[in-house]
């Protein structure tokens, strides 16, 4: 359950990211170019004079700009505290099973370079339990 809030938390993080953009866009003054004629949209190509556009649709653009802003800022901590917390867990198993953060990076290092060390790691790494293996073919006749 953690898992999904983190995962959805991650993909709000990256739309507000995305709406922010922009909207920073939006904010940038704009001169015609080449490829889009004076007074349309950048992103529908439409053609929208600022005067057309309701006070009241402005002060919703307004609003969410600024709820977004806030969305951002509040996932941005909560991913950096998520971060945090599997920094901690992780040092943690690293600890449990008697090694020093700098021996355990020692043997990471070395396995990368040296095959033989990477076949003895991997070699004591057990299977995953449960039956959930989505690399076993599936009869598809049953």
């Amino acid at each position: 359950m953690q898992f999904r809030t983190q995962l959805f938390a991650a993909t709000v993080l990256a739309m507000t990211w995305q709406l922010s953009g922009i909207a920073a866009n939006a904010q940038a003054p704009t001169s015609p170019t080449p490829s889009s004629p004076s007074g349309q949209s950048p992103t529908t190509g439409l053609a929208q004079p600022s005067e057309t556009i309701p006070d009241h649709k402005l002060d919703a653009a307004a609003a969410i700009l600024q709820r977004v802003a806030k969305l951002q800022e509040d996932f941005r901590q909560q991913m950096e505290r998520v971060a945090a917390q599997a920094k901690e867990q992780a040092e943690k198993a690293v600890t449990e099973q008697g090694l020093s953060l700098e021996e355990y990076t020692s043997i990471l290092e070395t396995a990368q370079k040296d095959p033989d060390v990477r076949e003895k790691l991997l070699a004591r790494i057990p299977p995953p339990q449960g039956g959930d293996d989505k690399s076993a073919p599936r009869d598809q006749n049953k």
